[in-house]
Protein backbone atom coordinates (compact mmCIF):
# COMPACT_ATOMS: atom_id res chain seq x y z
CA UNK A 1 0.00 0.00 0.00
CA UNK A 2 2.72 2.16 0.75
CA UNK A 3 4.00 1.91 -2.86
CA UNK A 4 0.75 3.10 -4.74
CA UNK A 5 1.76 6.52 -5.86
CA UNK A 6 5.41 4.81 -7.47
CA UNK A 7 3.35 2.34 -8.93
CA UNK A 8 0.77 4.83 -10.64
CA UNK A 9 3.19 7.37 -11.14
CA UNK A 10 6.07 5.23 -12.36
CA UNK A 11 5.54 1.85 -13.24
CA UNK A 12 2.31 2.09 -15.12
CA UNK A 13 3.21 5.36 -16.80
CA UNK A 14 6.53 3.53 -17.79
CA UNK A 15 4.39 0.28 -19.04
CA UNK A 16 1.53 1.78 -20.37
CA UNK A 17 4.08 4.05 -23.48
CA UNK A 18 5.74 0.80 -24.47
CA UNK A 19 2.64 -0.95 -25.89
CA UNK A 20 1.40 2.30 -27.31
CA UNK A 21 2.05 4.41 -30.30
CA UNK A 22 3.28 7.89 -29.72
CA UNK A 23 0.75 10.56 -30.55
CA UNK A 24 2.69 12.53 -33.32
CA UNK A 25 1.01 15.63 -34.79
CA UNK A 26 1.80 15.63 -38.47
CA UNK A 27 -0.27 18.74 -39.27
CA UNK A 28 1.81 20.95 -41.68
CA UNK A 29 1.46 24.74 -42.70
CA UNK A 30 2.73 26.13 -46.14
CA UNK A 31 5.32 29.04 -45.78
CA UNK A 32 5.65 31.65 -48.28
CA UNK A 33 9.48 32.73 -49.36
CA UNK A 34 11.27 36.22 -47.35
CA UNK A 35 14.24 37.85 -47.71
CA UNK A 36 15.88 39.25 -45.03
CA UNK A 37 18.70 42.14 -45.87
CA UNK A 38 19.15 45.28 -48.08
CA UNK A 39 17.64 45.02 -51.98
CA UNK A 40 18.76 46.36 -54.92
CA UNK A 41 16.79 49.43 -54.17
CA UNK A 42 18.99 49.84 -51.24
CA UNK A 43 16.20 49.36 -48.30
CA UNK A 44 16.52 47.21 -45.83
CA UNK A 45 14.24 45.02 -43.91
CA UNK A 46 12.25 41.50 -44.67
CA UNK A 47 10.30 41.49 -47.85
CA UNK A 48 7.78 39.78 -49.14
CA UNK A 49 9.43 36.78 -52.28
CA UNK A 50 7.23 36.79 -55.03
CA UNK A 51 8.99 35.09 -57.42
CA UNK A 52 12.65 33.18 -57.11
CA UNK A 53 15.07 32.82 -60.09
CA UNK A 54 17.38 30.25 -59.98
CA UNK A 55 20.84 30.21 -62.45
CA UNK A 56 23.24 27.88 -62.48
CA UNK A 57 27.39 28.48 -63.17
CA UNK A 58 29.84 25.46 -63.82
CA UNK A 59 33.24 25.26 -63.79
CA UNK A 60 35.98 22.50 -65.76
CA UNK A 61 38.63 24.03 -64.10
CA UNK A 62 39.55 26.95 -66.30
CA UNK A 63 36.24 28.40 -67.72
CA UNK A 64 32.79 28.95 -66.57
CA UNK A 65 29.38 27.83 -68.15
CA UNK A 66 25.62 28.55 -67.59
CA UNK A 67 23.95 26.86 -70.60
CA UNK A 68 22.46 23.98 -71.38
CA UNK A 69 25.04 22.83 -73.91
CA UNK A 70 28.30 24.74 -72.27
CA UNK A 71 31.44 22.40 -72.60
CA UNK A 72 31.87 23.16 -68.80
CA UNK A 73 29.40 20.24 -68.32
CA UNK A 74 31.73 17.74 -69.91
CA UNK A 75 30.18 14.36 -70.71
CA UNK A 76 26.43 15.75 -69.00
CA UNK A 77 26.12 18.20 -71.79
CA UNK A 78 23.15 18.62 -73.82
CA UNK A 79 22.61 18.43 -77.10
CA UNK A 80 19.97 20.51 -78.91
CA UNK A 81 17.93 17.24 -79.87
CA UNK A 82 17.76 16.94 -75.71
CA UNK A 83 16.07 20.24 -75.60
CA UNK A 84 13.68 19.84 -78.33
CA UNK A 85 12.49 16.52 -78.14
CA UNK A 86 12.42 17.11 -74.43
CA UNK A 87 14.29 13.58 -74.14
CA UNK A 88 14.67 12.07 -70.54
CA UNK A 89 17.96 12.85 -70.10
CA UNK A 90 17.23 16.39 -69.58
CA UNK A 91 13.52 15.77 -68.38
CA UNK A 92 14.26 13.92 -65.27
CA UNK A 93 17.31 16.02 -64.31
CA UNK A 94 16.48 18.66 -61.33
CA UNK A 95 17.39 21.12 -59.26
CA UNK A 96 17.24 19.87 -55.52
CA UNK A 97 16.82 21.87 -52.58
CA UNK A 98 18.02 20.61 -49.20
CA UNK A 99 16.89 21.77 -45.46
CA UNK A 100 19.38 20.50 -43.04
CA UNK A 101 19.66 20.72 -39.26
CA UNK A 102 23.11 22.40 -39.49
CA UNK A 103 25.55 23.59 -41.86
CA UNK A 104 27.64 21.41 -40.84
CA UNK A 105 28.03 18.28 -43.34
CA UNK A 106 29.23 15.62 -40.79
CA UNK A 107 26.39 16.48 -38.20
CA UNK A 108 23.80 17.62 -39.68
CA UNK A 109 20.05 15.79 -40.24
CA UNK A 110 18.32 16.17 -43.87
CA UNK A 111 14.85 17.76 -42.37
CA UNK A 112 13.19 18.35 -45.86
CA UNK A 113 14.21 18.20 -49.50
CA UNK A 114 12.25 19.97 -52.55
CA UNK A 115 12.59 19.28 -56.33
CA UNK A 116 12.51 21.14 -59.55
CA UNK A 117 12.41 19.39 -62.75
CA UNK A 118 14.05 21.15 -65.71
CA UNK A 119 11.98 23.50 -67.03
CA UNK A 120 12.02 25.44 -70.83
CA UNK A 121 10.59 28.80 -69.99
CA UNK A 122 10.60 32.50 -71.41
CA UNK A 123 14.41 32.40 -71.23
CA UNK A 124 14.63 29.04 -72.61
CA UNK A 125 12.49 29.59 -75.76
CA UNK A 126 12.51 31.93 -78.68
CA UNK A 127 9.74 34.67 -78.61
CA UNK A 128 8.42 36.25 -81.58
CA UNK A 129 9.87 40.47 -82.43
CA UNK A 130 9.38 41.90 -85.57
CA UNK A 131 12.84 43.39 -85.27
CA UNK A 132 15.12 40.88 -83.46
CA UNK A 133 17.81 42.26 -81.08
CA UNK A 134 18.47 39.43 -78.39
CA UNK A 135 19.81 35.90 -79.08
CA UNK A 136 15.90 34.46 -77.98
CA UNK A 137 14.07 37.05 -80.67
CA UNK A 138 13.10 35.76 -84.33
CA UNK A 139 10.53 37.33 -86.91
CA UNK A 140 9.96 33.68 -87.57
CA UNK A 141 6.97 32.43 -85.95
CA UNK A 142 7.34 28.95 -86.56
CA UNK A 143 10.27 29.24 -84.24
CA UNK A 144 8.71 30.83 -81.20
CA UNK A 145 8.20 28.39 -78.55
CA UNK A 146 11.00 26.31 -79.46
CA UNK A 147 14.08 25.92 -77.77
CA UNK A 148 17.10 28.10 -77.83
CA UNK A 149 19.76 26.29 -79.37
CA UNK A 150 21.54 24.54 -76.44
CA UNK A 151 24.86 26.64 -76.49
CA UNK A 152 22.36 29.43 -76.08
CA UNK A 153 20.18 27.91 -73.68
CA UNK A 154 20.47 29.34 -69.65
CA UNK A 155 20.31 27.11 -67.14
CA UNK A 156 17.67 28.84 -65.03
CA UNK A 157 14.98 27.50 -62.94
CA UNK A 158 12.00 30.01 -62.13
CA UNK A 159 9.21 29.40 -59.64
CA UNK A 160 6.97 31.40 -58.07
CA UNK A 161 3.60 32.03 -56.13
CA UNK A 162 0.58 30.93 -59.53
CA UNK A 163 -1.55 32.76 -57.52
CA UNK A 164 -0.29 35.58 -58.75
CA UNK A 165 1.90 35.28 -61.63
CA UNK A 166 0.57 33.70 -64.91
CA UNK A 167 2.26 30.02 -65.86
CA UNK A 168 4.81 29.97 -63.59
CA UNK A 169 6.19 26.82 -61.73
CA UNK A 170 4.89 26.20 -57.87
CA UNK A 171 6.84 23.67 -57.17
CA UNK A 172 9.63 24.31 -54.74
CA UNK A 173 8.33 27.73 -54.43
CA UNK A 174 6.12 27.24 -51.40
CA UNK A 175 7.91 25.64 -47.99
CA UNK A 176 5.43 22.47 -46.42
CA UNK A 177 6.82 22.36 -42.73
CA UNK A 178 5.10 20.67 -39.35
CA UNK A 179 3.43 22.74 -37.93
CA UNK A 180 4.73 21.82 -34.37
CA UNK A 181 8.10 22.45 -35.68
CA UNK A 182 7.73 26.66 -35.88
CA UNK A 183 9.46 28.97 -35.32
CA UNK A 184 12.53 26.95 -36.55
CA UNK A 185 16.22 28.14 -37.38
CA UNK A 186 17.50 25.90 -40.85
CA UNK A 187 20.14 25.49 -43.22
CA UNK A 188 19.34 25.36 -47.29
CA UNK A 189 21.47 23.66 -49.81
CA UNK A 190 21.93 22.83 -53.39
CA UNK A 191 22.48 19.88 -55.49
CA UNK A 192 22.02 19.60 -59.46
CA UNK A 193 21.34 15.99 -60.63
CA UNK A 194 22.39 15.76 -63.96
CA UNK A 195 20.11 13.05 -65.47
CA UNK A 196 22.62 12.31 -68.99
CA UNK A 197 25.96 10.97 -67.41
CA UNK A 198 24.30 10.96 -63.65
CA UNK A 199 26.39 12.82 -61.66
CA UNK A 200 25.53 15.08 -58.70
CA UNK A 201 27.26 19.13 -58.65
CA UNK A 202 27.02 20.75 -55.02
CA UNK A 203 26.25 23.98 -55.72
CA UNK A 204 27.41 27.13 -53.44
CA UNK A 205 25.42 30.27 -52.82
CA UNK A 206 28.72 32.75 -53.02
CA UNK A 207 28.68 34.28 -56.59
CA UNK A 208 32.55 32.37 -57.51
CA UNK A 209 32.61 33.20 -60.87
CA UNK A 210 33.31 37.25 -60.11
CA UNK A 211 34.80 39.03 -62.71
CA UNK A 212 35.21 36.22 -64.83
CA UNK A 213 37.66 34.18 -62.64
CA UNK A 214 37.49 31.99 -60.16
CA UNK A 215 37.16 33.71 -56.64
CA UNK A 216 38.65 31.04 -53.71
CA UNK A 217 36.68 29.75 -50.69
CA UNK A 218 38.77 29.03 -47.93
CA UNK A 219 38.24 25.97 -45.78
CA UNK A 220 37.01 27.65 -43.20
CA UNK A 221 34.19 28.80 -45.26
CA UNK A 222 33.30 26.34 -47.11
CA UNK A 223 30.20 25.30 -45.03
CA UNK A 224 28.96 28.34 -44.82
CA UNK A 225 28.65 29.80 -48.33
CA UNK A 226 26.97 25.94 -48.88
CA UNK A 227 24.03 26.49 -46.81
CA UNK A 228 21.94 29.76 -46.44
CA UNK A 229 20.59 30.40 -43.39
CA UNK A 230 16.88 30.06 -42.78
CA UNK A 231 14.51 31.39 -40.47
CA UNK A 232 10.46 29.67 -40.54
CA UNK A 233 8.27 31.55 -38.00
CA UNK A 234 4.52 32.79 -37.71
CA UNK A 235 4.48 36.41 -37.66
CA UNK A 236 1.94 38.74 -38.78
CA UNK A 237 -0.90 35.79 -39.32
CA UNK A 238 1.52 34.95 -42.24
CA UNK A 239 3.92 31.68 -41.86
CA UNK A 240 7.51 32.80 -43.30
CA UNK A 241 10.78 30.75 -44.65
CA UNK A 242 13.31 33.85 -44.62
CA UNK A 243 16.61 33.69 -46.74
CA UNK A 244 18.81 35.53 -44.20
CA UNK A 245 22.34 35.01 -46.13
CA UNK A 246 24.16 38.25 -45.17
CA UNK A 247 27.48 39.15 -46.22
CA UNK A 248 28.98 35.51 -47.05
CA UNK A 249 26.04 34.74 -49.88
CA UNK A 250 27.18 36.79 -52.42
CA UNK A 251 24.85 34.86 -55.41
CA UNK A 252 21.55 36.31 -53.38
CA UNK A 253 20.01 39.72 -55.00
CA UNK A 254 16.25 40.96 -54.53
CA UNK A 255 14.65 43.28 -56.60
CA UNK A 256 11.90 45.15 -54.16
CA UNK A 257 10.31 46.52 -57.14
CA UNK A 258 9.24 43.22 -58.81
CA UNK A 259 9.80 40.87 -55.24
CA UNK A 260 11.85 38.48 -57.31
CA UNK A 261 14.79 37.07 -55.35
CA UNK A 262 17.64 36.25 -57.78
CA UNK A 263 19.90 33.14 -56.57
CA UNK A 264 22.97 32.13 -58.49
CA UNK A 265 24.66 28.92 -57.85
CA UNK A 266 27.97 28.19 -58.80
CA UNK A 267 29.44 24.40 -58.82
CA UNK A 268 32.00 24.23 -55.79
CA UNK A 269 35.11 22.22 -57.19
CA UNK A 270 36.85 21.03 -54.31
CA UNK A 271 40.39 20.89 -56.47
CA UNK A 272 40.08 24.56 -56.08
CA UNK A 273 38.50 25.56 -52.55
CA UNK A 274 41.79 27.03 -50.46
Amino acid sequence: MDNTNLIDDEFVKVERKKILNPIIDYEKIRAFPYFSGTTIENNSGVFLVRKIIYNLSFYDGNTWGNKYGSPELGEGTYSDDDLKYRLNRFKNSFLRIMFNETNAPTTTKLLNTQIIYTQLGDDNVYIYKETPIHINETNKKAKVGTPLLAKDNPVRFVIGDNKYIKNIEPDGYFLYWHKDKIPYNTYISYTFNNAKNGKVFTLTSKDIEIGGSFDPITISDVNIVSNIPIEIKFENNVYKYIFKPGTDHTGLTYRESTKTLTIKLCQRKSNKIW
